[in-house]
């Protein structure tokens, strides 16, 4: 089964892959070159799976530079990533406020 790139494990890259040895331009999604889905333009809410090496890894902030449109995906792509870090942060700090509490009081 081959799953589409641009909804599980995507990477923001650019939709054209040009092979050398071929000399010649592939669609990275498989498709004829006409219909190339660009994954970049993928909404948020139907992305399953994001991989972080063309945007860079979040907590490295190097997304910031002249070309940040054609990075536009990965700046979302790490909003996401900050936001699912701060929840999961927060739970953990309200899991030990409670069994901090929980100890204090039995």
């Amino acid at each position: 089964v081959e799953l589409n790139r641009c909804y599980f494990n995507t990477m923001a890259d650019n939709p054209h892959h040009f092979n050398e040895d071929l000399n010649r331009t592939f669609c990275r999604t498989l498709e004829p070159m006409s219909q190339c889905q660009n994954c970049r333009h993928t909404p948020l809410d139907q992305i399953y799976t994001a991989h972080f090496t063309v945007c860079g890894k979040p907590d490295w902030c190097d997304v910031w530079d002249r070309n940040w449109k054609k990075k536009e995906q990965c700046m979302k792509l790490i909003g996401e990533w900050h936001k699912v870090r701060l929840v999961r942060l927060a739970l953990m700090v309200v899991s030990h406020f409670v069994v901090d509490f929980v100890n204090l009081t039995s």
